[in-house]
């Protein structure tokens, strides 16, 4: 049986818009979840977009008991620096998150097109779509509601009202 101690949690295919790696680039993500009560080393682990793909092997990272951590699918701009694997993901493929001895410990499908849709985790095992990305934090309203709370508004003009119609001053 699979180890469901680490898993796939969540995943953007196109992310073209909500996530900014800190390099500065909008890559493709995936978050890895510890759910036991002890911290997970991933040294010698792997990521991949296939079954029988080899993929891109873990630094000598740990995710905190209970904890969360991000791995960038960078493609072509991967082997930076930190967490950033050296494929991106497309719809259809399937990712697998594999242990050192190369068995599939958990995998998701790549089920979405679209542009800034996730795929959480849910309760019964399955992945859904959803508009609303928890990269960090629990797959629930209060784990949206936390990660929005850790952007930063940007400086200088911000737009705070905004009439889509008026039906009072015609021109």
């Amino acid at each position: 049986p699979a180890d469901t101690r680490i898993r796939i949690s969540e995943l953007m295919i196109k992310n073209h818009a909500t996530l900014r790696a800190a390099d500065g680039g909008f890559y493709d993500w995936v978050e890895i979840e510890n759910v036991s009560d002890q911290e997970w080393n991933l040294s010698g682990w792997s990521l991949s977009d296939g079954v029988n793909k080899s993929g891109w092997e873990f630094p000598n990272v740990s995710v905190p008991a209970g904890g969360r951590i991000l791995v960038y699918a960078a493609g072509s701009a991967g082997g930076k620096e930190g967490l950033y694997a050296d494929f991106a993901l497309s719809a259809g493929e399937t990712l697998c998150l594999k242990n050192p001895a190369g068995t599939v410990i958990a995998s998701a499908e790549c089920s979405t097109d679209r542009e800034n849709a996730v795929l959480c985790l849910r309760d019964d095992g399955t992945y859904s779509e959803t508009l609303y990305p928890t990269p960090g934090f629990p797959n629930d309203p209060e784990g949206y509601d936390a990660w929005q709370n850790t952007l930063e508004a940007p400086d200088g003009l911000i737009i705070s009202e905004v009439m889509v119609e008026n039906f009072l001053f015609l021109p």
